[in-house]
């Protein structure tokens, strides 16, 4: 909030959205009622319109303090009649508690908390198996939180087929929780599968296994033709 000009006007665009997710404009319009005097008080009156078919007229006084911070009336309701949409008159909540009143331009700009209507487009999966929605209008909302199960003896799980296993009593009661806490590990998104063993490793014994099957099965070729050549020579 500029400083220089006695009783300046400044104003802001804004746009709120009623209960169904309509569009309301809004101009918030600040005017400055006192001059700026030795104790660095300075009132203004914050008047909010909106543009039709939306139609409001409230205002409310807001005072700031010496070191530029508001001191009284950096929150109040605007109230507005609306002729379409949502059931009127439709409150509105501003937080003006940010501003602060600088000898400076205005540099303003408004931060709404609602939305227009949308569709969840796609979803995330945290760490901690938080899975949070991401809608068409930007919104991002928390849907649910996978859980995970830590066994006494994972090694005691039956096989139920497929990839699955299931308790038992040698594996002990499942421990059902948060991941990452109590000792379950921690959710990994963007992953088919993982691994924990060295592929170089692992294809090196492959290679060693594939060369001692073809010296094993030369043994038994060479074998089989010895045998072959003292039967001739007997006949």
């Amino acid at each position: 909030m500029p400083t220089s000009t006695p009783y300046n006007v400044v104003t802001l665009s804004a746009t709120a959205y009623d209960a169904v997710g309509n569009p309301m404009p809004l101009s918030l319009q600040f005017t400055r009622t006192t001059e700026i005097g030795a104790a660095g008080a300075v009132g203004w009156t914050v008047t909010a319109t909106g543009v039709a078919p939306f139609v409001a007229a409230s205002s409310t006084a807001m005072t700031f303090n010496g070191t530029g911070k508001v001191a009284t009336g950096g929150t109040g309701n605007i109230v507005m009649t609306l002729t379409s949409g949502a059931t009127t008159p439709q409150n509105i909540s501003l937080d003006l508690s940010s501003i602060t009143q600088l000898a400076s331009n205005s540099d303003m700009s408004s931060n709404t908390d609602g939305a227009s209507a949308g569709s969840l487009t796609t979803f995330t999966v945290g760490a901690a198996g938080d899975i949070t929605g991401i809608y068409s209008n930007g919104y991002k909302q928390p849907l649910g939180q996978i859980a995970l199960a830590s066994f006494a003896n994972p090694s005691g799980l039956m096989k139920a087929g497929g990839n699955l296993f299931q308790a038992s009593p040698n594996s002990g009661v499942a421990n059902v929780g948060v991941p990452d806490s109590g000792g379950r590990g921690m959710i990994a998104t963007g992953f088919l599968e993982g691994s924990n063993v060295d592929l170089a490793q692992q294809f090196t014994n492959m290679i060693m296994a594939e060369r001692g099957f073809q010296a094993n099965s030369r043994v038994i070729t060479t074998s089989d033709e010895i045998l072959q050549d003292l039967v001739n020579i007997k006949r």
